[in-house]
């Protein structure tokens, strides 16, 4: 149910290079990578809701970051892109197949808690997070000291792939 060890790895070596000689920013704190410890605490809370928890699904972990380092560096903030690119799009244009997909973002939260407790007091948010009609997430995490200057966006994606 973890993301891999290298994308764990690897994010925490980027946020070691990022951030090298200066204080770590509050969600780099953490032992565990941004996206690992959302990926966690989603789970736990699905679980405790009586839902299956996710898998990851790393298709979906690249899907979700691009999204966001592309809000982060263009400057936006919305499900779809200024082209009038959906998540169908992104999915699509990865050879990703799917029955179906959703999609949650945040900005500005500090660390996952956060962005779960934002999600979870959304009604629109919360829904897609219990939905039982998904069985993987990928989740991306960028656009930290990006030029929208709002802090992290984070990207959930959640979908059921076709087999």
């Amino acid at each position: 149910m973890r993301m891999s060890a290298g994308r764990s790895i690897t994010t925490a070596l980027v946020a070691a290079i990022l951030f090298a000689g200066q204080p770590a920013p509050a969600w780099a704190e953490s032992s565990a990578a941004p996206a690992v410890r959302l990926l966690d605490l989603i789970n736990q809370y699905r679980t405790g809701q009586g839902r299956e928890p996710l898998a990851t699904d790393e298709t979906l972990d690249t899907v979700a970051l691009r999204h966001g380092e592309d809000m982060a560096t263009r400057a936006y903030f919305a499900h779809v892109t200024p082209e009038g690119g959906d998540l169908g799009h992104r999915l699509w244009n990865v050879g990703y197949s799917f029955s179906i997909a959703a999609e949650n973002l945040a900005r500005g939260y500090r660390d996952a808690a956060a962005v779960l407790a934002g999600w979870v007091g959304s009604p629109g948010h919360k829904a897609n997070l219990l939905r039982d009609d998904v069985s993987v997430a990928g989740i991306g995490v960028a656009g930290i000291g990006g030029k929208t200057g709002a802090g992290p966006v984070w990207v959930l994606v959640l979908a059921r792939p076709r087999r």
